[in-house]
């Protein structure tokens, strides 16, 4: 994984996300720089895992297509489905993602993976497991909300 990202960093000038990302972390999202003649651009990269784990797969790729939508500033898509979906979370007040925290970005990113599993499954999933202690952090944080949403309470994500 982080050798392909490296190449293609190195030959589309893309620029990193900031954020810390461990050597084996199951995603990595990347944006354009400014100066790229296309800035709406961004590269996703995910593992595909080997034990064939469909929900999984899918639940690492919502997470960095999340990440995309907030840097896109458009995380009013995920708010429209998560409503279609019974789900009332609104995130229309959700600081954009250059002013966000590291936790902020990681908490609407599992927003977006839980309620693909709550998708797949039909069930509000009662733990997301995470690689590490500090992003089950956010996951948990995350689905506190998101069962709280699915039960027709409306969550201000601010």
């Amino acid at each position: 994984l982080n050798k392909h990202l490296r190449q293609v960093w190195e030959e589309t000038e893309i620029q990193e996300n900031p954020a810390l990302v461990p050597e084996f972390a199951c995603g990595y999202y990347l944006s354009i720089v400014k100066n790229h003649p296309n800035p709406d651009l961004h590269v996703i990269f995910y593992k595909k895992r080997e034990d064939g784990d469909e929900i999984s797969q899918k639940t690492n790729r919502a997470h960095e297509e999340t990440h995309v939508l907030h840097q896109a500033g458009r995380l009013d898509l995920l708010q429209r489905r998560m409503y279609d979906f019974g789900v009332y979370i609104d995130l229309s007040q959700f600081p954009p993602a250059l002013k966000c925290s590291e936790r902020q970005k990681e908490v609407v990113a599992q927003l977006g993976a839980i309620h693909t599993v709550h998708r797949l499954t039909r069930k509000v999933p009662k733990k997301l497991l995470c690689s590490t202690r500090f992003y089950q952090e956010f996951s948990d944080e995350a689905l506190k909300m998101y069962t709280k949403g699915a039960k027709g309470e409306v969550i201000y994500v601010k």
